[in-house]
């Protein structure tokens, strides 16, 4: 599997569907998978995976503060070992829809409530 990740600038219009967004092996700091200094406006990222080998992960970071567009039905995960992901969206004024994060190394959620156990 091919490590990716989309930087850019100023962007407009960046559509990214259906796509599985991997680091493989372990960065030496957190750094967005798909990541922009400047707005990101009109963006549409919807049905991804992003996994990051990363504690910490930042996935998505725009770094503008007027960015617009859609993240929906995306699953991020990481290695998080404190269970710590608080920001692994950076997207200042764009709106996310039924995204789920993993981020606990070895550990899972479940949507609707139950038990759910640690499986180290």
């Amino acid at each position: 599997m091919v490590s990716l990740f989309i930087n850019g600038v100023i962007v407009n219009g960046l559509v990214v569907l259906d796509s599985r967004i991997y680091f493989t092996t372990a960065q030496a700091a957190a750094c967005g998978q798909i990541a922009t200094s400047g707005n990101a406006t009109n963006v549409l990222i919807k049905r991804c995976d992003f996994v990051s080998l990363v504690d910490g992960a930042m996935h998505i970071d725009f770094d503008g503060t007027a960015c617009t567009g859609v993240i929906a039905e995306c699953y991020f995960s990481s290695i998080d070992t404190a269970g710590a992901v608080t920001a692994c969206i950076d997207a200042t004024g764009c709106h996310v829809f039924e995204c789920y994060v993993a981020g606990e190394a070895n550990s899972f959620g479940l949507i609707g409530g139950g038990t759910v156990y640690n499986n180290s």
